[in-house]
């Protein structure tokens, strides 16, 4: 793991050490805008995989839940996001992000499935839902800005409601797992303005943590060009690579069980933006 995240930095810094010795683009002062607003569809391929039990000790068995439940593997969901820069300069930011996974399935099942003290056999008809939201609130700071490269980093937090459930035909829902808790990271990025009105923009969020028995660790990595198309609109698009783990090592933590929750996802986002 460290070692991944230790050439996605290099990667990283080398993206912006070769934009900023680039001197053959003609721009004029870098993006100064004081608020921009976007908006726009995420179409993306999800991931998502659970084990009940300590893994140490040979109890449990992962479980991927699309192929298990029949849950989309692709989802096209709504996706918006403000930042807010203040200061003589422009240099700090605060901004927020929101997009929701919510997807339900009815399968009969092919096989056998245990989760917590629960086994469902062959042939029952079973219902779910797996309800995966981010919401992400940060400050930034722009420690390096010129009229075509502006460098920054920053910190927030993600707050995730995960909502797992699982319930059979005339059978009240089982509830397995409800997640909800604030998770502090850290974000580096790279803006470059390749023409007048059109940009490159990368960032990556970090996080590792562990709250009492419960450990998480969360990796974001994003791309995108921006067109300032029109003098207060724009449109966009990117991609995104997204992967979380957490781990709850008692029943007494964060999580209402024991055992692992991994998700993940990579997407192709395409939005419109407001902006003055």
């Amino acid at each position: 793991m460290k070692y991944t995240l230790a050439v996605l930095l290099l990667i990283f810094f080398e993206i912006s050490q070769a934009q900023t010795k680039d001197s053959t683009i003609q721009s004029s002062s870098f993006d100064v805008n004081r608020l921009t607003i976007t908006s726009g569809a995420f179409v993306s391929g999800v991931v998502s995989k659970v084990r009940f039990g300590n893994k140490q000790l040979g109890i449990g068995i992962d479980v991927n839940l699309e192929d298990a439940l029949g849950l989309n593997s692709t989802n096209f969901v709504f996706r918006g996001a403000a930042l807010y820069r203040f200061g003589k300069t422009r240099r700090h930011a605060i901004k927020a992000a929101y997009f929701a996974f919510l997807r339900t399935s009815n399968k009969i099942l092919e096989t056998e499935l245990e989760f917590n003290d629960d086994v469902y056999p062959i042939g029952t008809e079973i219902h779910s839902i797996l309800n995966f939201t981010i919401i992400k609130f940060a400050y930034d700071y722009s420690f390096f800005k010129d009229d075509r490269v502006n460098m920054g980093i920053g910190g927030g937090f993600y707050i995730m409601p995960v909502k797992f459930e699982l319930s059979i035909a005339n059978n009240q829902s089982n509830e397995i797992v409800h997640f909800t808790a604030p998770l502090p990271y850290l974000s580096l990025h790279t803006d470059f303005k390749i023409v007048p009105k059109l940009y490159l923009k990368q960032g990556i969020d970090l996080l590792y943590v562990q709250l009492g028995h419960t450990t998480g660790a969360i990796l974001d990595i994003n791309i995108r060009m921006e067109h300032n198309t029109w003098k207060h609109f724009g449109f966009g698009g990117g991609l995104d690579f997204y992967k979380i783990a957490m781990r709850s090592e008692s029943s007494k933590s964060n999580f209402d069980f024991i055992g692992n929750i991994e998700m993940g996802y990579t997407g192709l986002l395409i939005f419109a933006k407001y902006y003055f």
